[in-house]
């Protein structure tokens, strides 16, 4: 192993940077490192545990699923098919913890050292992706089928930007992350055509999406005695999303890990309020201080009777006025 080959090389340090699908995995992934080792040799491992540096990382990079038109368009720019690839934007960010037990690489542009990713992952959640959420579910229940489309919309914008808001609040940000500037790049790439970005595609396992992208926000807003008006009405607009139908009638899946267990507490929940207190009792999904919280129940059957009985694009345009 690389670990090996250092160890016997009488190398100083031995570096592992983890993906950052997963949020605050370096640990997990040291202690793996380490008790692969302990398997094969003892001494291994107690070099890896005293020697091996596990940075946590981050990156922001929104990349869309392909699809069968990205391969045809490629193919006759190139002349050749290629099925595997990977669309993107230009906007790149790698964040790294500066955490090393040797000289630091050189990782050339892009890449930003930080004393802790943390903030950074936080940022990214609770902005790109927390508005993501909302744009793919009250854009797909308009039928609108690409990010870039939604923002056309002024009422949509108006909705970002007031989530921004409320988000922003409940952010720590390190001196080197300026958070105007951030918001600023994000809705440019939101803005961009040439991406695609399928709301129906981000729509996808929001049960495991949303606890970090919206219902952590949300929490720590309530706590602070802050409102949640355009937090809430994204996750309105997500239970909305589990009938299986948009505002224009057209049906569509549920794809998500727990759909089957949603649509039955769901099945027998007679109206708005019914829906959400199922919803919140739903403990894989809503912690259980946040369920109980009544303001939220209040905001969230305010916004799910009006999507109900008037539809995203009426809710949008009402908000905030």
């Amino acid at each position: 192993t690389a670990a090996s080959a250092a160890q016997s090389t009488d190398f100083r340090s031995y570096k592992v940077k983890k993906g950052d699908t997963l949020q605050k995995t370096a640990k997990a992934t040291k202690g793996l490192a380490v008790a692969l080792a302990r398997r094969h040799d003892a001494a291994l491992a107690e070099w890896i545990a005293a020697e091996g540096a596990f940075p946590e990382t981050m990156v922001d990079r929104i990349v869309p699923a392909t699809t069968a038109e990205d391969v045809a368009v490629l193919a006759e720019r190139l002349g050749v098919e290629d099925q595997a690839m990977v669309k993107t934007e230009p906007f790149l960010q790698w964040v790294i913890e500066d955490k090393f037990c040797g000289p630091r690489p050189d990782f050339g542009a892009g890449v930003q050292l930080t004393a802790a990713v943390a903030p950074w992952e936080e940022a990214k959640l609770r902005l790109l992706n927390g508005a993501h959420s909302g744009i793919a579910y009250l854009g797909g229940l308009a039928g609108i089928e690409h990010v870039h489309e939604v923002l056309a919309l002024p009422e949509a914008r108006r909705f970002v930007e007031a989530l921004w808001d409320e988000a922003e609040a409940t952010l720590s940000p390190p001196p080197e992350l300026d958070i105007i500037a951030y918001r600023r790049a994000l809705i440019a790439r939101f803005d961009n055509p040439t991406l695609r970005h399928r709301t129906r595609q981000i729509a996808m396992d929001g049960s495991q999406k949303l606890p970090q992208r919206l219902l952590a926000t949300i929490a720590a807003r309530l706590e602070a005695g802050q409102g949640i008006d355009a937090l809430s009405l994204a996750v309105a607009a997500w239970i909305r999303w589990q009938a299986g139908k948009d505002d224009l009638g057209q049906a569509h899946a549920v794809d998500d890990p727990l759909a089957a267990p949603i649509a039955a507490a769901l099945a027998d929940a007679g109206d708005a309020r019914a829906r959400v207190t199922a919803i919140l009792a739903f403990e894989a999904i809503v912690p259980p201080a946040l369920g109980r919280n009544p303001l939220f129940a209040e905001a969230l059957t305010h916004w799910l009777s009006l999507l109900e009985s008037q539809g995203a694009r009426d809710a949008l345009t009402g908000f905030g006025r």
